[in-house]
């Protein structure tokens, strides 16, 4: 990711003329782009995990309900199942 604070970025432009160069970035802008950055680190983690237990359903509803039963699940308890695990490892 490009931070445009960052002292790379400063040395970059260091040769540019005044209109082409950025101007430094205020306290204000910096908080709103760190504010950006993490609402969309916070969602992607979001859709990552959101597609992993979909992921983890979709294998178990695939399994034949002997393998099921060999695993000690019901085939109605599945969503509960993953949902419970995937949120609680260890529980």
């Amino acid at each position: 990711m490009i931070d445009p604070t960052r002292s790379e970025t400063r040395l970059a432009t260091a040769g540019m003329p005044a209109a082409v160069a950025a101007p430094p970035m205020s306290a204000r802008l910096r908080h709103a782009w760190h504010t950006v950055a993490t609402t969309a680190r916070t969602l992607w983690a979001a859709a990552i995990r959101r597609y992993r237990l979909h992921r983890a359903v979709a294998e178990l509803e695939a399994l034949d309900d002997r393998t099921l039963r060999d695993m000690g699940v019901q085939r109605d308890n599945i969503k509960s199942l993953v949902h419970t695990k995937l949120r609680h490892p260890t529980g």
